[in-house]
């Protein structure tokens, strides 16, 4: 005996009834999933001329749909094939993972607009059996390339401008475009970042010759990078005065 897979009930051989020829298998009462008599007959007529009709339930459309969805190809912008944007996040990361120097996410549209996106890409993680294998790859890659700082000194007006253009290239999966600015970007950071160590190095030595070891202690403090430097411990700044005295006597 076959029970309806709605109300449970046993499904009479007398019964409006329908076959659901999905996963489930089971049999339903037509009136128990919305079908008329009318509308039972019609496809009882139409079955009999064609012998090829089928009827899914609602559990079982829903899963047929989301099959079927998660055979399409996805796309990215002209990426239109899995492995290819595979391998242009694999080859963005490899880029980024040692890059410096982020922005903070700006206030007003231009941050909600990045956070909306990395909630999109958590959610896809989630729900999205397509995306599923390339969604944190890609919530990964996003954060360095959005929020990589213009220059050292960059102010908001210019983050929010480059966040907006960003995330616009973003949406149209020009990642190749995205990671060649950003590489131009950490080139010019690395040589401000050695400019600003050489002048560190330039100041600590010409204020240590003029016996302003304070002033080149706050520099060597400061600039925790300065190449060749140790430790300032007491041992230290106690011989660095030392050799300061005996230089002025």
């Amino acid at each position: 005996m076959n029970k309806c897979g709605v109300c449970q009930e046993i499904v009479l051989n007398k019964e409006e009834a329908l076959f659901c020829d999905g996963e489930c298998t089971k049999w339903y009462h037509c009136i128990c999933v919305g079908m008329s008599s009318g509308q039972y007959e019609t496809f009882r007529d139409d079955y009999d001329r064609h012998n090829v009709l089928q009827w899914l339930c609602d559990s079982c459309k829903e899963q047929n749909k989301e099959t079927t969805q998660s055979e399409m190809p996805i796309t990215w912008g002209k990426m239109k094939d899995l492995m290819k944007i595979r391998k242009s996040l694999n080859s963005a990361y490899q880029k980024i993972v040692k890059w410096k120097k982020y922005m903070q996410i700006p206030r007003g549209k231009a941050g909600k607009t990045l956070i909306a996106e990395v909630t999109r890409l958590i959610r896809l993680f989630n729900s999205s059996k397509r995306w599923k294998s390339v969604a944190i790859h890609m919530l990964q890659v996003l954060l360095p390339l959005i929020l990589q700082k213009p220059s050292l000194k960059s102010k908001n007006r210019e983050h929010v401008k480059y966040l907006n253009k960003r995330m616009e290239w973003w949406k149209h999966g020009k990642l190749e475009e995205l990671t060649s600015e950003c590489e131009a970007i950490q080139k010019r950071l690395k040589r401000s970042v050695k400019t600003k160590k050489q002048s560190d190095q330039k100041a600590f030595c010409r204020l240590m010759l003029q016996g302003q070891v304070k002033k080149a202690l706050k520099i060597v403090n400061h600039a925790s990078d300065i190449d060749g430097k140790h430790d300032i411990t007491t041992d230290i700044k106690k011989k660095l005065k030392e050799n300061t005295q005996k230089q002025q006597n």
